[in-house]
C-alpha cells in the first residue's frame, strides 16, 4: 500500500510535496486501522494470497517506462492469481485492456500480448494437468459447486434489490444453517455445473435479476468483522458489542467506497498510467461474480486500491472534484445512486432475515431471551415446525431448546467450543 501510494502521489501532487507527503500518510495510516482490512487477514483463505498477486501485479503495471520483462513478471503471477482465485480469470483481459487504453502503439500492444500469452500459458498448463489427472478440463472443482448453489430455485443469499425482504425459504436456509441441519449437495461437480446451467436456460430473466443483486452485493456493508470477537454466533448481531464492531467498520467502508469512486474517477482523469489499472481491476473483479455468488468480502481484490481513490479525494477534495469532466460526473453519480440503492436492500435484508429469524431482545446484561410469545409458538411461527431449534446466546453458552413434535422440551447447553455440558 504505501509503494503504491508513493507511486501516485507524485504524478496526482503536480510538484506539490506536501500533499503528496499527505497523501502517502493517509493511504498508509488508512488501510492500517481500515477494519475490514484487519479482519479480512486473519483468514486462512485463498483471497489472502490473492490480494498480494493483485496489488504486485498493479504495482507492475504502473512502473513508469516498463519493459516487456515487467509485462512478463506481471503475466506470471497473473496466471498464479487466477490458479488462487479463479473467479478472477477476467482480469487476464481487463488489466492489458488498460495498457492498450493508454495508447496502443506498437510497443503497448507487444506489451499487452506478452502479459495475456504468459498468464494464458499457466492457466492453460494448470487446465491440461488437472485433465490429464482427473479427466476434467477446468481451473477449479468447487467452482462448479458455487455456481449450483447460486443457480437453482433457492439462492440463500438472493438481495432482490426490487423486493429485499427475506423469503420463507431464505428464513428456513438460515435455520438449518444456524443448527447445523444444512444438508450439502452430495453431486459430482459435473452433475453440479449441467444443474446449474440448465436452470440458468430455463430461467434467464431469474438470473439476469439475481446478477444486477450479486452486483450490489459486493459493495454491501461488512459483517465478516464480527469474527475479530469471535463471530455472529457468540454475540449475535444486536448486541452492543457486535453493533459497535459493525457500525465502525462500516463507517470506514462508506468513506472507502463512495470516497474511493470519486477518486478513481480523478486518477482516471489525471493519471490514466495509474487509473486505468486501478480501474481495470475493479471491473475485472467483478463479472464472474455476477454468475455464480458473491459476498461482501469479494470487493478484497480492490478494496485497497478504493482507499488509494479515498486518499486522493479527502486530501484534496476540490482539486479532486475539478479535475473530473462532465461525462465522469455522470457516471460517478449513477454508481453512487445504484451502491446507495444496493445498501438500502442489503439493510431491509439483513435485518429482516434476523428478526424473523432470532426475534430476540438485548437485555442490559447482554443476554438474549425470546420475547412476545411462548417456545412452541416461536418454533412454529418462525420456522414453521413444531420441532425447530431456538439457539439463543448468553456469554460463552448456547442454550439449544428443541420443542418436540409431542410437546415435551428439552435443553441442552452447549460451551464455546460446541461441547454438550448438560441436558434436561
Amino acid at each position: 500500500m504505501r509503494a503504491l501510494a508513493r507511486r501516485i502521489a507524485p504524478i496526482i501532487s503536480r510538484g506539490d510535496t506536501e500533499r503528496a507527503k499527505r497523501l502517502t500518510r493517509c493511504a498508509t495510516l488508512g488501510y492500517a486501522i481500515y477494519l475490514p482490512a484487519v479482519s479480512f487477514a486473519q483468514f486462512t483463505t485463498s483471497e489472502t494470497p490473492a490480494l498480494l498477486q493483485a496489488l504486485l501485479i498493479v504495482f507492475l503495471l504502473t512502473a513508469a517506462n516498463a519493459s516487456w520483462r515487467v509485462f512478463l513478471a506481471a503475466g506470471l503471477l497473473a496466471g498464479t492469481l487466477v490458479l488462487t482465485r479463479p473467479s478472477l480469470l477476467p482480469l487476464l483481459v481487463f488489466l492489458p485492456a488498460a495498457t492498450v487504453f493508454r495508447g496502443s502503439t506498437p510497443r503497448r500492444l507487444r506489451h499487452a500480448l506478452i502479459f495475456v500469452l504468459t498468464g494464458s500459458a499457466v492457466v492453460g498448463a494448470a487446465v491440461v494437468r488437472n485433465w490429464w489427472v482427473a479427466g476434467e478440463l477446468t481451473v477449479a472443482r468447487n467452482s462448479a459447486y458455487n455456481l449450483y448453489i447460486g443457480n437453482r430455485d433457492l439462492y440463500a443469499e438472493d438481495l432482490n434489490l426490487f423486493s429485499p425482504l427475506a423469503t420463507t425459504g431464505q428464513l428456513e436456509f438460515r435455520r438449518q444453517y444456524w443448527s447445523g441441519q444444512l444438508p450439502f449437495p452430495t453431486q459430482a461437480p459435473d452433475e453440479l455445473q449441467r444443474e446449474a446451467l440448465a436452470w440458468i436456460g430455463t430461467h434467464p430473466d431469474v438470473f439476469a435479476r439475481r446478477a444486477v443483486g450479486r452486483l450490489a452485493r459486493v459493495f454491501a456493508p461488512k459483517t465478516d468483522v464480527l469474527e475479530l470477537v469471535g463471530g455472529e454466533r457468540r454475540f449475535g448481531s444486536f448486541s452492543p458489542v457486535s453493533l459497535a464492531l459493525l457500525g465502525v467498520a462500516n463507517a470506514q467502508w462508506v468513506v472507502v467506497l463512495f470516497g474511493g469512486v470519486v477518486g478513481l474517477a480523478s486518477l482516471w482523469r489525471l493519471a490514466p498510467s495509474v487509473g486505468a489499472p486501478f480501474v481495470s481491476t475493479v471491473l475485472g473483479s467483478l463479472p464472474l461474480c455476477l454468475v455464480a455468488i458473491s459476498k461482501p468480502r469479494y470487493a478484497f481484490v480492490f478494496e485497497p486500491l478504493l482507499l488509494l481513490g479515498a486518499a486522493v479525494f479527502f486530501t484534496a477534495p476540490r482539486q479532486t472534484l475539478s479535475a473530473i469532466c462532465r461525462v465522469e460526473r455522470r457516471v460517478v453519480i449513477l454508481i453512487t445512486v445504484f451502491l446507495l440503492w444496493g445498501w438500502a436492500a442489503w439493510m431491509i435484508f439483513a435485518v429482516s432475515s434476523r428478526l424473523a429469524l432470532a426475534n430476540v431482545l438485548t437485555d442490559g446484561g447482554g443476554a438474549l431471551r425470546v420475547t412476545s410469545m411462548t417456545l412452541d409458538k416461536f418454533c412454529v411461527r418462525v420456522w414453521h415446525k413444531p420441532n425447530a431449534v431456538a439457539t439463543l446466546t448468553r456469554g460463552s453458552y448456547q442454550h439449544t431448546f428443541l420443542s418436540n413434535a409431542d410437546g415435551s422440551r428439552e435443553v441442552n447447553d452447549y460451551d464455546s467450543r460446541g461441547q454438550s455440558v448438560s441436558s434436561s
